[in-house]
């Protein structure tokens, strides 16, 4: 785990129990639960200067940079400030928009988080995910993808990718671009290749 709820309130000079409500509604909008653990969130207790147990989370880095992002203006050069310092360290996965983490979460509930490797490195490039069980890179475009620019490097990159992975990992990879419009499909997609593959063995 990255940082914790009490650090951050200390950290903003805030309630501890705003920090609370920031988390749990931030982990709604991308689908974690918090009250199970998880690669994002872990519930633990403190004992509070009244001798009580409280609760507490331990955040990921991608969960902390989310929460982060709701505060408003008047606490901006400090969220900014702490922003600039979280870049600092190393961390365990790059911060990921909502709308990836949302796709993540219905992916693995339904083929399992043991067949999805996450940020899987080829020559350097990060790819979003990997299904080994079917072969299949999965890389989620947000909006900004769409830019012709980015387009044009983004399929330098995956041709790159592609005749590496081809040599080296398997000569029947390939990659699924998902769509941050249309999570959906891209699942849709997904699915059909794996519970065929499933069925056929």
């Amino acid at each position: 785990m990255f940082t914790d709820s009490l650090n951050i309130a200390n950290q903003l000079n805030y309630e501890h129990k705003e920090i609370l409500r920031r988390i749990r509604k931030v982990a709604k909008i991308m689908l974690i639960d918090v009250n199970s653990d998880s690669d994002f969130i872990k519930k633990d207790l403190y004992i509070n200067t009244q001798n009580k147990p409280q609760p507490y989370y331990k955040l990921s880095k991608v969960l902390t940079v989310e929460v982060l992002k709701t505060f408003n203006r008047v606490n901006r050069d400090k969220v900014k400030e702490l922003l600039d310092n979280f870049k600092l360290v190393e961390p365990e996965l790059s911060p990921k928009t909502i709308a990836e983490n949302q796709f993540y979460n219905i992916l693995s509930g339904l083929i399992g988080k043991e067949n999805i490797l996450r940020q899987f490195n080829v020559l350097n490039y990060f790819i979003d995910f990997y299904i080994p069980k079917i072969n299949i890179f999965v890389e989620f475009d947000e909006n900004y993808h769409k830019k012709n620019m980015i387009v044009h490097t983004d399929i330098e990159r995956q041709d790159k990718i592609l005749e590496f992975s081809r040599r080296s990992i398997n000569k029947d990879i390939e990659i699924i671009r998902v769509s941050e419009e249309d999570i959906y499909g891209g699942l849709r997609d997904i699915l059909k290749l794996y519970f065929k593959e499933s069925y056929m063995q």
